[in-house]
């Protein structure tokens, strides 16, 4: 499975052969079999303004089969406002998506995510970047790929607080074909791109 950041790390993009996701488009263009969101409003509004749509659209939390890849999406508790975080697994890989504004899981929670692989956080709106980092930790990816629309200085007090120097952002992460690591967690640095 390739992961991209699209529109300025607005967009996450999960694909392969089979199937292609992606996660809180803002750009209407960008054409997938299954698209999540994680504010419920976004959801239903991109419903009703795009009828031509053949993609299967994801907005409420529960469990979801399409075409062999599995979605889990969980309503965050202690967001401001209604947030939603998703697990998605296709043939043994398993991806975490925990979009702005999460600080902390619940040892439920964090139960209900089981085994991450890889784990997309996205950093915009937090100002406490060990905060990010203990939540990191908490979940044990074997991969972490930080989502970063806002600033770069965020990605870089990020990259200080998980011990990682330096980064060469690549233009994709194939999950999939990653050998990670027992009891280490990678730091993955991607480009966004423009949708092509």
């Amino acid at each position: 499975m390739d992961i991209r950041l699209l529109n300025d790390a607005k967009a996450v993009s999960i694909k392969n052969k089979d199937v292609s996701l992606l996660i809180d488009p803002v750009d209407s263009q960008l054409v997938a079999d299954l698209i999540v969101y994680t504010d419920p409003g976004r959801g239903e509004t991109s419903i009703k303004s795009n009828k031509t749509t053949t993609a299967k659209v994801f907005f409420e939390p529960g469990e979801y089969e399409s075409r062999g890849m599995f979605l889990y999406g969980f309503f965050y508790k202690d967001a401001d406002q209604p947030t939603l975080f998703y697990k998605i697994e296709y043939e043994g890989c398993h991806i975490a998506y925990l979009p702005a504004g999460i600080r902390i899981l619940s040892q439920q929670q964090q139960d209900e995510l089981g085994r991450i692989d890889v784990l997309l956080v996205n950093l915009e709106g937090h100002t406490d970047m060990k905060e990010v980092k203990d939540l990191v930790e908490s979940l044990e990816p074997g991969v972490v790929i930080p989502v970063v629309p806002a600033s770069r200085e965020s990605l870089e007090d990020f990259l200080k607080v998980m011990a990682k120097a330096e980064a060469v952002p690549v233009e994709m992460f194939a999950a999939d074909r990653y050998p990670y690591q027992e009891d280490k967690t990678e730091v993955v640095v991607l480009q966004s791109s423009v949708a092509s």
